[in-house]
Order: structure tokens, then sequence, then C-alpha cells
């Protein structure tokens, strides 16, 4: 099969970076119960078939990650967390784990969310901050 001809060096220029990533993390909002537009947009151009991944056998895809160890996603949103997942059933997690990830075969995710941060005065963000930084770092 051919690969996939990309146009637009910005988006060639991430693909050869996530590709030869040992880990992935995705920071972003979360705006009506899902990411942001140009974060989906970062979905739909950068992980495209062809090039991040294949069709493999059957309907499984098979990704193109050689050294991808791990995916993080950190998000900040308003609503409660147990609202996010109890009641609305955690969209998020379903369109970047298993809708994406999950479907190319990989199965390292992690998710980091931090609800109701509007509510928070700025120590108490700078310390979700610092023990968010101390867990990367591990």
């Amino acid at each position: 099969m051919e690969k996939k001809k990309v146009q637009d060096p910005l988006v060639k220029n991430h693909q050869k970076r996530i590709l030869i990533a040992d880990e992935i993390i995705f920071i972003f909002p979360i705006w009506w119960e899902s990411m942001p537009a140009m974060m989906k947009g970062f979905f739909d151009k950068v992980i495209s078939k062809g090039i991040v991944y294949e069709q493999g056998k059957g309907k499984i895809f098979k990704n193109n990650f050689k050294y991808l160890k791990k995916v993080k996603m950190v998000t900040v949103m308003s609503t409660p967390n147990w609202i996010y997942k109890y009641i609305f059933g955690s969209p998020i997690t379903k369109i970047v784990f298993r809708a994406t990830f999950r479907k190319m075969g990989f199965n390292k995710l992690k998710w980091y969310n931090f609800s109701k941060i509007e509510k928070m005065n700025l120590n108490k963000r700078k310390r979700i901050l610092e023990s968010y930084g101390r867990k990367i770092a591990k």
C-alpha cells in the first residue's frame, strides 16, 4: 500500500514527532464535555490512516508507534468529576482513549483531570501543578 501524502509541513512535523515519541501528553480544557476544536483538528489531521496507523486484519487498526510507551491526557473543566464520569459517561476518555488509541491497539493510557479549577485560589492551583509535575517527572 502506498503511504499517504501530506501537504501541510506542520502536520508532517507533528506526525514525525509523535511517531518517534516514547510518551505523548495532551493538555487541554474540556469545553462542552469534549476537546476544543483545535485539539480535535490535531487528532483529525495528525493521527491519520496511512501514516500513524494502518488498517489491520479485519476491522482492527495497527499503530505505527515504534517507541511509544505511554499516552497521558491532562484536562481541566468546570464540571465536577463525578458528574462528568457518572452522568455524562466521561466522553473525553471515549473519544481519546477508546475511539483513538485503543482502536489502534495502544492501551497504556492515563488521564489526569482537574475539576472546578476556577473556584480554587492561586495557591491551591500552584500546589496542583507542582504535584502533577512530580508525577510526570517519575
